[in-house]
C-alpha cells in the first residue's frame, strides 16, 4: 500500500484542507487487483471518498512459439 497525504492551513482566511490518496493492490493467484482512493476535506464539510479507479487485470499466454 502507498499512501500520500498533505494539508494547507490559511491562517488569515481561516481555512484548512487536507487530502490523503490511498493506493492499494492485491494480487490473487493470476489476477491483480488495484484500487485508488481519495479523501478530501476542508473545514466545511466532514471529508468525501472516492474512488478514482479499481481495476483487476491479468496475463494472458501464449501458447504459440
Amino acid at each position: 500500500m502507498n499512501y500520500q497525504f498533505s494539508g494547507s492551513n490559511d491562517m488569515q482566511a481561516n481555512d484548512e484542507y487536507y487530502s490523503l490518496n490511498l493506493q492499494s493492490g492485491l494480487n490473487v493467484g493470476p489476477w491483480r487487483i488495484r484500487n485508488l482512493s481519495t479523501w478530501n476535506k476542508n473545514n466545511s464539510d466532514a471529508g468525501d471518498w472516492d474512488s478514482a479507479y479499481l481495476y483487476m487485470q491479468r496475463s494472458i499466454r501464449s501458447d504459440q512459439q
